[in-house]
């Protein structure tokens, strides 16, 4: 049951011994953004199934600008305030022009807000975290 944990006694793919599981998603995320350059967006819906079967979600982190901490937290409060007007715009649309009803357009711009406020949320705490003093 636990032969992944083993060293391969051979070649032979049936000898016991076998890659880890996480190591066979690791080298299909490998594959994946090598077909495409090196480019992480590749294997972005592998991440996005594997955290919907573990009953999650994926958001992929925007890349990190280097600035100071007051620059930081302003852009996340920027970011925050749009989302806020998006949420607002999509309220305004679902309830009061069109009742009940969201375009496919619509949905995909609100999605789109939804999950960069998401991920520069995970980026806040992950900033946070690495200025606690231990």
């Amino acid at each position: 049951m636990r032969a992944w944990k083993r060293h391969p006694e051979s070649e032979d793919y049936r000898d016991t011994g076998r890659i880890s599981p996480l190591e066979r998603v690791k080298n299909l995320i490998d594959y994946r953004k090598l077909q495409d350059k090196g480019c992480p967006d590749a294997a972005h819906p592998i991440a996005h199934y594997i955290a919907n079967l573990c009953g999650g979600v994926f958001f992929p982190l925007p890349q990190a600008a280097k600035c100071d901490n007051s620059e930081a937290l302003h852009l996340v409060s920027n970011v925050l305030k749009e989302t806020g007007e998006a949420v607002e715009d999509f309220r305004l649309g679902w309830l009061e022009n069109t009742p009940g009803h969201i375009s496919k357009q619509e949905y995909l711009e609100s999605a789109k807000e939804v999950d960069e406020a998401a991920a520069v949320l995970i980026q806040l705490k992950m900033w946070a975290e690495s200025k606690v003093a231990e």
